[in-house]
C-alpha cells in the first residue's frame, strides 16, 4: 500500500501528465484548424491601422469573418514569435484563406496594392479627373497639371496614398527618364529645348495610331518647320476648341481650322506655346530621332495607318483615296 504522501506525489503527476496531454490535445487541434481552410466565401479587404495589437487585430478578423476563432490566432501567433510582428496596411483575402496563411500575409506584410493607368496621349484635365476618381486614393489633386509633365504609364499604390504624393512619384519618374532621353540626343538636333520637343512629342503622340509612324510623322513635321510651314495638325485644333479638354463630339470643319487661337496650327506658324496631351516615351523618342524623308504631307488611310507624300498633288490624292473609303463605309453601313 502506498503511503499518504507518495499517493499524492502520484496523484499529481497523474494530473500533470493528464493536463499535459489535454493541452498537447488542444494545441493540435489547433495546429490543424490553423492550416484549415478559412470561412471566408469570397474575397475580403481587412486593413489593420499603425499601434494595432494581437488582441485587437484577431478580434478584427473573427468579426469580419477571415477566421473562426480569435484565441487559436492568438496562441499561435504567440507561440511562432510573429505576435508582435504584424504589419499595418490594407490587406485583401482570397476565399478560405487558412488562418495560417493569413498570419503570413500579415508577416511579410503583403499587403493589397490597387493600381491606376494613366494611357498615352491624356491631357492634364482627363488625367486630373481620372485620379479625382479613384476612391482608393485620398486628399485633394494638384490645382492644375502642366502638359507632359507625368509618365503615362500603371502606378501601383496602397489603399489611402494621397493623391499629391502620387503626382510627385509620377512627375519624378517622368523627369529622370525625360532628362535621360533629352541628354543622350544627337548633337546637331534642330530643336533648342527639352520643352519644344515636349510639344511636338504631344502632337506626334495625337496624330498616330501606331507606334512605328511615330517617327515618320515627326520627320513630316520637321520638314514642315524647316519650310517655315504651318503645321497644321488637327489635334492641336481640337486642343484650342475644347479648352485643353482634348475631344469634342463631332467632326472638324474648315471654320475650325480658323480659330484664333495660340494652340491651333493652322492659324499660328511653328510650335503651339505648350505640348497639347502626356507624350508616351515612344513619341519623345521618335521626336528625339525624326525619320529623314522628304515628305511634307501625311493623312489617316483609313486602316488605322498613314499615306505621306512630298507634293501637294500626291497629297490630294491621298486624301481622295480616303474620301471614297470612307463613302464606301458610309454606304455599306446603310444597307
Amino acid at each position: 500500500m502506498l503511503k499518504p504522501r507518495r499517493r499524492t506525489f502520484f496523484g499529481l503527476a497523474i494530473t500533470m501528465i493528464a493536463g499535459l496531454a489535454g493541452l498537447g490535445l488542444f494545441l493540435e487541434a489547433r495546429w490543424i484548424n490553423h492550416r484549415a481552410d478559412g470561412p471566408l466565401t469570397e474575397y475580403r479587404e481587412f486593413t489593420i491601422a499603425p499601434g494595432m495589437g494581437l488582441n485587437q487585430i484577431s478580434s478584427a478578423l473573427e468579426a469580419d469573418g477571415v477566421i473562426r476563432d480569435s484565441l487559436s490566432f492568438r496562441v499561435i501567433s504567440r507561440l511562432k514569435g510573429l505576435g508582435d510582428q504584424i504589419k499595418a496596411g490594407n490587406y485583401r483575402f482570397p476565399r478560405q484563406i487558412s488562418p495560417a496563411q493569413v498570419l503570413a500575409m500579415l508577416h511579410e506584410g503583403k499587403t493589397h496594392l490597387y493600381s491606376i493607368t494613366i494611357p498615352e496621349g491624356l491631357t492634364s484635365q482627363q488625367i486630373l479627373a481620372r485620379i479625382r476618381a479613384t476612391k482608393a486614393l485620398s486628399g485633394s489633386t494638384p490645382i492644375r497639371l502642366a502638359e507632359a509633365s507625368i509618365l503615362p504609364e500603371t502606378y501601383y499604390f496602397e489603399k489611402g496614398t494621397p493623391r499629391k504624393k502620387l503626382f510627385k512619384i509620377m512627375r519624378d519618374k517622368w523627369q529622370k527618364v525625360i532628362q535621360s532621353l533629352w541628354d543622350s540626343r544627337n548633337e546637331n538636333y534642330p530643336l533648342s529645348s527639352l520643352k519644344d520637343v515636349l510639344i511636338l512629342a504631344s502632337i506626334v503622340e495625337k496624330e498616330a495610331v501606331h507606334h512605328s509612324e511615330m517617327s515618320a510623322i515627326a520627320g513630316v513635321f520637321f520638314n514642315r518647320l524647316r519650310k517655315d510651314m504651318k503645321l497644321q495638325s488637327d489635334p492641336t485644333v481640337i486642343y484650342a476648341l475644347s479648352s485643353g479638354l482634348g475631344k469634342i463630339n463631332r467632326h472638324l470643319t474648315r471654320k475650325d481650322w480658323k480659330l484664333a487661337h495660340n494652340h491651333n496650327t493652322y492659324y499660328r506658324t511653328g510650335l503651339p506655346p505648350t505640348p497639347i496631351a502626356h507624350p508616351s516615351l515612344d513619341a519623345v523618342a521618335a521626336t528625339l530621332n525624326p525619320k529623314s524623308s522628304e515628305y511634307i504631307f501625311f493623312v489617316a488611310d483609313g486602316e488605322g495607318g498613314h499615306r505621306f507624300a512630298v507634293t501637294l498633288r500626291e497629297h490630294n490624292a491621298n486624301v481622295a483615296k480616303l474620301n471614297a473609303l470612307r463613302k464606301k463605309i458610309r454606304e455599306k453601313k446603310k444597307n
